[in-house]
């Protein structure tokens, strides 16, 4: 059985949510009002897309947004009420340098800084 590569990022109503372990994401999760929500849109660090079915709780890599772009989860992080409320943005300038997992651990250390409530990580 195939699970998702930590550091994983997903959109539930405008707001993006980032784990870098399965612990972090089963309580994020269980913080969000999922009411209305059969399907949420994650992406992990290795581009591929997943969707969580909230009914059943479980990840399954049958999606319609298959491979994400570097391009396409910086616009979802940036565009979110997340980033909003952070009063934070990433950057779209030298993607070509950079490689997808590292955009996407920036951009759960930019909703996550050090010293906060989440320490947990792993690789």
């Amino acid at each position: 059985m195939r699970v998702p590569r930590f550091p994983v990022l997903g959109e539930v109503d405008g707001l993006v949510i980032g784990a870098r372990s399965d612990a972090q994401l089963q309580k994020s999760l269980a913080e969000l009002d999922l009411s209305g929500h059969d399907v949420v849109d994650f992406v992990d660090s290795t581009a591929e897309g997943w969707s969580f079915r909230s009914k059943l709780m479980v990840f399954s890599p049958f999606t319609v947004h298959k491979r994400w772009t570097k391009r396409e989860v910086i616009e979802m992080f940036n565009a979110s009420r997340t980033a909003q409320t952070l009063g934070v943005s990433y950057s779209e300038r030298s993607l070509s340098s950079k490689r997808f997992d590292r955009i996407v651990n920036e951009i759960v250390d930019l909703m996550d800084p050090p010293g906060s409530r989440r320490e947990e990580k792993t690789h």
